[in-house]
């Protein structure tokens, strides 16, 4: 019996593992998934606002398998985005990076990424394995407001103190994940991913001709409710952070390993 080709390439990406466990999709969610998807390069702006904190040996457990061996965790880093232009419309969306040193260079993962918007449910996965679910979104991720995620039985709430006069970044013209790769870890060689057969997305450099990015320091303070890996990736306290508004940043496909 030969197996069904399209159903087999949306299991990889239907079925994506996490971490943390409310990363992992309802059949609700996915029964919510529009019935074509919108492929890489993908080209998005928005705001909002990241912080990050040293990570814990510990933290090594946030990786999936296939990630972590040999891998010592550098930072916990997250953040909350409204995206005010992508391929699937606006959408809000918080996230959680470990950043994690291993042979081979330093590298970012995402166990936890929440958004309101379905289209992006499915572009995220099915492009870069990414574990987005769907949540209600509350607020703002700006300067002086709060800004809250969640879902059945979890809850991550940030508020956002007042911001110090904003700056430009120079950002170089070829970077992968450019907001993380410039501002947080200069050294980032890609972000990775594991799709539910096994293979590895990387997403590394690309050609970004016109990247504008504006920062500003603030202070950050997360409230979070939900099972103890998500607590653990998003803990209880305050941050040194930023607020921040980017454009023309291109998303490409990633590289399959």
């Amino acid at each position: 019996m030969v197996a069904n080709p399209i159903a087999s390439s949306e299991s990889r990406w239907r079925g994506l593992a996490s971490t943390i466990p409310e990363g992992v999709a309802t059949p609700a969610m996915n029964d919510a998934l529009p019935d074509m998807g919108s492929p890489a390069p993908w080209s998005i702006a928005g705001s909002g606002v990241f912080w990050s904190a040293k990570a814990r040996r510990s933290d090594r457990d946030l990786l999936p398998p296939a990630l972590a061996r040999f891998a010592v965790p550098l930072l916990r880093v997250g953040f909350g985005v409204r995206y005010s232009y992508t391929p699937v419309g606006t959408y809000n969306e918080l996230g959680g990076v470990i950043v994690y040193a291993r042979p081979g260079g330093v590298f970012g993962h995402i166990p936890f990424l929440p958004v309101d918007s379905a289209a992006t449910m499915r572009g995220g996965r099915e492009n870069w394995a990414l574990p987005k679910v769907l949540a209600e979104f509350s607020g703002d991720p700006a300067e002086r407001s709060e800004f809250t995620a969640s879902g059945d039985g979890w809850s991550v709430g940030v508020s956002v103190g007042d911001a110090a006069p904003a700056r430009a970044l120079a950002v170089p013209k070829a970077l992968g994940w450019p907001i993380l790769s410039s501002v947080i870890v200069p050294a980032l060689s890609g972000m990775e991913q594991v799709f539910a057969d096994g293979s590895r997305a990387r997403t590394g450099a690309l050609d970004i001709p016109d990247f504008d990015i504006t920062t500003t320091e603030t202070t950050v303070t997360v409230s979070t409710t939900g099972s103890e890996p998500l607590r653990r990736l998003f803990p209880d306290r305050a941050y040194r952070g930023n607020v921040i508004t980017y454009r023309d940043v291109v998303l490409g496909a990633p590289r399959i390993r």
